[in-house]
């Protein structure tokens, strides 16, 4: 966040009317209890200067963030402290995130904010992509909403970060005031749609950006799921360490937090939910390819795609639009509460469509209701090797046109125990397989040469479909899978037959 290697500064005067119309609001914390809500945020605490030389460090104290008249403020304190590991600084303060609670693809979002002011003071209300644990950063994405620093006290900075244009090659807007934003309260914002950022302050667009404006070869990855981080930092290589002149204690002051969406537009098939949120494990490195695919075939279709880790999507009005929910790689806990998977159930007794892609047969192991929707419960796979799949179902969507046989260069899964109403698409030949392990499972005996790596199924009102392939990144863009994807989808949706007539 420290470095701006493009401004574009304007005048507030001159800045455009933001487009309030049209938003739907979807998340919100409005800081009115009693204690910070820790259903929403979380504290990251530490001292090791987050890249950046800061010399505060994070607590989870309610000295450095508290409720207060209905606001949530963020205190930074000048005061000697140790924290783990012996790590000791001069200033205290505290960083909240929504990582692993809310993240978002697209929308808009704003928080109504009062600015410290300061020397070495920082403030930020950003984001950054929910898989940073996995990707790292710049490669995750982060997109700076607000940031401020003491020593430019009028100045306003909005900023992208991502693979190839980070930290001192970040690309940013700014805009400056006759006032400084100290003075008052005001609206810190963005809007964020596919290919393009908006940032407004005050209801006032001031920057937008596109993947056109990336330097050369650089990619767009603003198209995944990103969590809200509200800190407020001391010092650092970009604005410098507070001097004399600076006071303590200061505050930011945070009267709300808002995201909105936009209301689905109409595509001729409808919509479609992918959900690729992952628990504590195994995390597949293929979610960001099959989501481009997917997103790609929705295209071609006439399907629109929204990609989504938030559990909390799963509410009856969320998932009224969506005709099908594409589970593509997801793993262990799926859902957070009870009252999320209470939702998803009813979305299928409903009539809504289930997709789960390869790992989706991970995901909520513990609750049999999933794995009767989806078919069955992975349990094991022998390692990566080439196998003969035949079509056991030539005239389903999902199968047609494809060849009789094929051979396929994947992870074999092996499902237990399983729905018995499934209608298996695909199968293979277990006693083929190079499995050294495969007399340590007496499920695999009675499915003979026919073990199901791709089915069907109606259960408790929806329409599944499920495959089993898809571990590697490149099956995203063989022909052959996908066109097995599409059909499936279709299927869920219930736009094609099952049968040729």
């Amino acid at each position: 966040m420290w470095a701006r290697a493009f401004l574009i500064l304007l005048s507030l005067a001159f800045a455009a009317a933001a487009q309030t119309g049209g938003w739907k609001l979807v998340w919100s914390d409005e800081f009115d209890g009693a204690a910070l809500d820790a259903a929403k945020w979380t504290h990251a605490d530490g001292g090791h200067g987050w890249g950046n030389n800061e010399l505060q460090y994070y607590t989870n104290r309610q000295e450095n963030a508290f409720l207060e008249n209905g606001m949530l403020v963020i205190q930074a304190r000048a005061e000697k402290y140790t924290g783990a590991a012996g790590v000791s600084r001069d200033y205290t303060s505290a960083r909240l995130i929504t990582k692993g609670k809310f993240a978002r693809t697209y929308g808009r979002i704003e928080a109504r904010m009062k600015l410290p002011s300061g020397q070495g003071i920082w403030p930020a209300f950003w984001m950054l992509g929910e898989d940073i644990d996995r990707v790292g950063w710049p490669e995750c994405g982060e997109i700076d909403i607000m940031e401020n620093i003491g020593r430019e006290p009028a100045t306003l900075y909005g900023t992208l970060h991502g693979p190839g244009y980070s930290g001192g090659e970040s690309i940013s807007g700014a805009i400056s005031g006759p006032k400084p934003l100290s003075a008052d309260f005001h609206v810190f914002g963005i809007e964020w749609e596919p290919n393009v950022i908006r940032w407004y302050v005050d209801g006032k667009l001031y920057f937008a950006l596109t993947p056109s404006a990336l330097p050369k070869d650089r990619r767009w990855v603003f198209d995944r799921p990103h969590h809200l981080l509200l800190n407020l930092a001391v010092g650092g290589r970009w604005p410098g360490n507070p001097d004399a002149s600076t006071t303590f204690p200061q505050r930011l002051a945070v009267d709300w937090v808002r995201v909105y969406e936009r209301p689905h537009q109409a595509a001729p098939l409808g919509n479609v939910l992918v959900y690729t949120r992952n628990g504590v494990g195994y995390v597949h490195d293929n979610i960001a390819d099959s989501v481009a695919a997917l997103r790609k075939l929705g295209a071609e279709a006439g399907f629109a795609v929204e990609w989504s880790e938030d559990p909390e999507i799963f509410s009856d009005e969320r998932l009224k639009p969506f005709r099908a929910i594409v589970f593509s790689n997801s793993n262990n806990e799926a859902f957070l509460k009870d009252s999320q998977r209470d939702a998803f159930m009813r979305y299928v007794q409903r009539g809504g469509g289930y997709v789960g892609i390869h790992s989706a047969t991970g995901s909520e192991r513990g609750w049999d209701w999933y794995r009767m929707l989806a078919g069955g419960r992975f349990v094991y796979h022998p390692k990566i090797q080439t196998f003969l799949i035949r079509v056991k179902d030539t005239g389903h969507p999902a199968t047609r046109g494809l060849p009789a046989k094929f051979e396929w260069s994947d992870e074999c899964y092996y499902h237990d125990p399983m729905n018995p109403g499934i209608a298996p698409l695909f199968v293979t030949d277990p006693t083929k397989l190079d499995d050294p392990k495969r007399s340590g499972f007496p499920f695999l005996p009675p499915f003979g040469d026919s073990l199901p790596l791709a089915w069907t199924l109606r259960y408790d009102g929806g329409r599944t479909f499920y495959t089993a392939l898809g571990h590697k990144k490149e099956h995203y863009r063989d022909p052959l899978f996908l066109r097995h994807l599409l059909g499936g989808i279709l299927w869920a949706m219930g736009e094609a037959k099952e049968s040729l007539e």
